[in-house]
């Protein structure tokens, strides 16, 4: 394994080189001149409101038509007898220069009510279900049981539930958040509801097993990155005209925001619609994929997905400077998919991404033939985000993540017992694999390049993550090494709990109707010891470190079929897995190729 570690030495020093130079880029780069500054100051502080605000829109259009320097007077004189340069006007300070927000109301009331409604219910299935549940019960309703929960380590452990049950932690955290969210609630509001939910649920709810600090964990950051990013899927759904597919899919994506849309519909219309201009990129996916595992034959699934990008900056994309700090979320992704074979579904795939906040830089200009000045009010400022345009935009910011792989050969029959070595996972095959990630929170970079037709976006990302991560190598060691009882996920279910870090980028070119995209992606997990909830049974020797480490790349290149929102796409990934525990160590690789028909919306 040193070539490994040395390895990973070098992706860790190369990633903070990257890091640190895009740091002071941004840093360099990220103010005004003082000039422009005293520009602003000098010119945006006279007239009347509409005045100063017409003249902003001015300057902004003098950047790209410079026969319109001298032409100010003019359209300020006729602002007022010129209906139509009027509307395009405003549709113009609409889409580039938005106005604050209109500042909703915040619903605490029936965020409450709908938070305990959801209580009510899983409590409720929780005590009907106690026979099952009754298992991870340890203590007491008395204060000698509940200090010891409350006031001492000894009673908060990494519990010893189920893989899928763990996971799923991270589900009830998104619906927790968006409870708040959909309630004009803001995201610092909204995780503090969804913690709160968590640690409600642990310490009162759950009152007779150990506070489990993985819940604890998963419930919030599972809320903040996916539940973000569902949210401002649901609002760009409710933004798009309301045909049967995105109705449904407006359901789908948020049911909570579909429930106060119904509580609403008496009062508001589209109330949690995008107010201004977006960027945005939503593809449902179709097409079969081809597994080849070493040592294993190749496999053939129907894989069926769909894919979200949103960027909440209005300004992106479009021509002019802009240079700010961005305290609302700048962007989200959702991706979910399911790879199924003849036994119905044998994997699943989530991955959802929040960048919280950050700063924003934009540079681009319009080339091309100069537009007549009579064209004015001919809504020539609606075709101003066209192929036309060069320069540059990014954002640098803070985000936090989730990533989920599951496949079936995985499920394992339910153990008798929780405790270690209760369980057996002497039948899975060599080719199981799942894992979740809990990106907590790092930096990333999103800068794109614009050239009339080439269009050229490269993203990077570093996180330090909390997983639930399945052991490429424990079963091979069980069957070769003497030892007592370890982690009881572990012996149980194949997984363990871990830190670690990943490290990602992505290359998109698109020009005409062709699109190449590239992804690399790596994971570090190093297990946690000495916190399982069986530890007083655990000795020392036998609760020993595992690590494990993944890395991902994935090509693609794809076509979009003229006159259509249709792309065909194929693609090749390749991953790569290394577990090690103690001296024991395995490597294996699994190649895939696939050929997908993407409906863009």
């Amino acid at each position: 394994m040193p070539e490994v570690l040395t390895m990973i030495n070098k992706k860790r020093f190369l990633v903070c080189l990257v890091l640190g130079a895009l740091f002071l880029f941004v840093l360099y780069s990220s103010h005004l001149s003082a000039a422009d500054e005293e520009e602003v100051k000098a010119k945006g502080t006279s007239g009347t409101a509409e005045q100063c605000r017409l003249f902003q829109i001015h300057q902004y259009l003098s950047r790209f038509y410079p026969h319109l320097q001298s032409g100010f007077p003019a359209i300020l004189s006729s602002y007022t007898n010129a209906p139509e340069l009027k509307l395009n006007l405003e549709r113009f300070a609409n889409r580039f220069h938005p106005g604050p927000a209109k500042r909703r109301k915040k619903r605490f009331k029936r965020a409450l009510l709908q938070g305990l409604g959801h209580f009510v219910y899983a409590t409720t299935s929780y005590w009907i279900r106690k026979d099952v549940m009754k298992e991870d019960w340890e203590y007491l309703f008395t204060w000698e049981d509940q200090k010891k929960r409350f006031l001492f380590i000894d009673g908060m452990r990494f519990d010893s539930n189920t893989f899928q049950f763990n996971w799923t932690h991270t589900m009830a955290g998104a619906i927790y958040y968006n409870y708040a969210r959909a309630n004009h609630l803001n995201k610092t509001e909204s995780f503090l509801f969804s913690f709160g939910s968590s640690y409600f649920w642990e310490f009162v709810i759950e009152f007779r097993e150990v506070v489990s600090i993985n819940d604890v964990i998963s419930t919030p950051i599972g809320g903040i990155s996916i539940g973000e990013s569902v949210f401002q899927l649901g609002r760009f759904f409710r933004s798009r005209k309301p045909t049967f597919l995105n109705k449904i899919l407006r359901f789908l994506s948020n049911p909570v925001l579909s429930l106060n849309d119904w509580l609403e519909k008496k009062r508001v219309t589209n109330l949690y619609a995008f107010t201004s201009d977006y960027w945005y990129d939503c593809r449902l996916a179709v097409g079969p994929r081809f597994d080849a595992l070493s040592g294993w034959d190749s496999n053939s699934f129907l894989h069926v997905g769909f894919e979200s990008q949103i960027i909440n900056v209005p300004e992106y994309g479009k021509p002019g400077f802009f240079n700010k700090t961005i305290k609302d979320t700048i962007f989200t992704e959702f991706d979910f998919s399911g790879t199924f074979n003849k036994n119905g579904c044998y994997e699943i795939n989530i991955f959802a991404k929040s960048v919280l906040f950050g700063h924003f830089r934009q540079n681009i200009r319009r080339v091309g033939p100069e537009v007549d000045e009579d064209e004015m009010g001919h809504g020539f400022l609606e075709d101003i985000n066209g192929n036309d345009r060069v320069g540059y935009s990014f954002f640098l910011g803070a985000a936090s993540a989730f990533e989920l792989i599951e496949n079936s050969v995985v499920m394992l029959p339910d153990a008798e017992s929780q405790s270690p070595g209760a369980g057996d996972i002497s039948g899975l095959p060599d080719r199981a694999d799942r894992y979740a990630v809990l990106n907590l929170l790092g930096p990333t970079f999103d800068l794109t390049i614009f050239n009339k037709d080439l269009k050229v976006r490269f993203v990077v990302d570093a996180y330090g993550d909390f997983s639930l991560i399945h052991s490429h190598v424990f079963k091979e060691y069980k069957e070769l090494a003497e030892f007592g009882q370890t982690k009881s996920t572990l012996e149980n279910h194949g997984y363990y709990y871990a830190l670690g870090i990943t490290l990602s980028s992505m290359l998109q070119v698109n020009y005409s109707n062709l699109e190449f995209r590239g992804k690399v992606r790596y994971h570090y997990f190093d297990s946690i010891e000495r916190l399982d909830r069986f530890q007083k049974d655990i000795l020392d020797e036998d609760d020993f470190d595992l690590k494990d480490q993944r890395l991902t790349y994935n090509l693609s290149l794809g076509y979009r079929i003229p006159n259509t929102p249709l792309q065909l796409v194929l693609g090749l990934e390749q991953m790569e897995r290394w577990g090690v525990i103690r001296d024991l160590s395995r490597h294996s690789t699994e190649k895939r190729s696939y050929f997908q028909i993407k409906y863009i919306f």
